[in-house]
């Protein structure tokens, strides 16, 4: 199994924002006690493409070769409670914000 262990007290919440008109921003906080001393979030933000560019595919089990520039893979659970590629890439920086209104 590739997906992180939950268990029936599992609480998922997502925030999705528009920090501005050319991107779009995900916040997921995953709380499980049972099988997490400590809630953690992941965060990902997304770029608007251009008018005239099409939707590419991406297919994350086929061919696969630049696996340097993928996030966390498949394995076991190390005892740092990491998992997936030893190294992976960096991320690319934070989106700032919007001001607020």
């Amino acid at each position: 199994e590739n997906a992180n262990p939950h268990s029936d007290a599992l609480h998922v919440v997502e925030r999705w924002t528009r920090p501005d008109a050319d991107h779009i921003h995900v916040e997921t906080v995953i709380d499980d006690p049972k099988f997490y001393v400590k809630p953690f979030t992941y965060s990902r933000t997304w770029v608007l493409g251009k008018p005239d560019e099409e939707l590419q595919e991406y297919s994350c089990s086929e061919n696969n070769v630049d696996k340097d520039h993928l996030g966390f893979g498949p394995g076991p659970i190390r005892p740092d409670g990491t998992r997936g590629y030893l190294n992976p890439a960096p991320l690319p920086p934070a989106v700032p914000k919007a001001p607020e209104k």
